[in-house]
C-alpha cells in the first residue's frame, strides 16, 4: 500500500523495486534524508527524485565495490 512506511515500500519484494535489502534501503533513506516510517504516499516529487538518485548511486557503488563494505564511502552508514 503506498499509504505504508516508505522503508516498509522499499523492502517489499514484490512491490516498486525488487531487491532492496535492509541495509540498502537504510541506507538510501538516510542519503535521501527521508524518516522510514514517512508514508510512501506522502513524499513530495523532489523527495522521490532524490530518493531514485540514492537508489541508483548505491546500488552502483556496491556492485563497482563487489559489495566489500570496506570500500564503501566514509560517508556511508555501512562501510
Amino acid at each position: 500500500s503506498k499509504s505504508a512506511p516508505i522503508k516498509a515500500v522499499l523492502l517489499d519484494q514484490s512491490a516498486v523495486v525488487c531487491g532492496i535489502g535492509n541495509w540498502v534501503a537504510d541506507e538510501v533513506l538516510y542519503m535521501s534524508r527521508i524518516h522510514p516510517a514517512t508514508a510512501a504516499s506522502a513524499l513530495s516529487a523532489d523527495q522521490v527524485k532524490a530518493l531514485r538518485a540514492a537508489i541508483v548511486n548505491v546500488c552502483k557503488t556496491a556492485c563497482d565495490a563487489n559489495a566489500d563494505s570496506e570500500q564503501f564511502p566514509a560517508t556511508w552508514l555501512f562501510h
